[in-house]
């Protein structure tokens, strides 16, 4: 009898194995490239140690054939936030409020002074 359990085990950890074994390599890449987004977002933006609390949604643009990843850091309050967009390795969109301050893109000029500068 315990002969036919441990049959009985072995079936389901191989069965299990055959049924996970797919999804592993994406899960995998779907992590590589969720980090590979953050690094390139802290590289090219500032995101205070402050906000600590991050969120992300990963979405298939299934016309294009990649993942793009929606990045998101807060303080916990009202205080901050910096939300980035990151699509095919590349950043798209960056929004950082700092104590009521909203600002889009890697620039500190504003548009009048660069305007004016130009």
């Amino acid at each position: 009898m315990s002969m036919n359990l441990s049959k009985r085990a072995a079936c389901l950890i191989a069965a299990a194995a055959l049924i996970l074994s797919p999804v592993a390599p994406a899960l995998a890449a779907e992590t590589d490239g969720l980090e590979a987004a953050i690094l390139l977002v802290k590289g090219l933006a500032d995101v205070p140690e402050s906000m600590e609390d991050f969120n992300y949604h990963i979405f298939e643009d299934e016309t294009r054939d990649y993942a793009v990843y929606n990045l998101n850091w807060s303080d916990g309050g009202e205080r901050g936030a910096v939300n980035a967009e990151v699509a095919n390795g590349k950043l798209t969109s960056l929004y950082r409020n700092y104590l009521g301050e909203a600002q889009t893109g890697l620039g500190s000029v504003s548009r009048e002074t660069a305007r004016r500068t130009a």
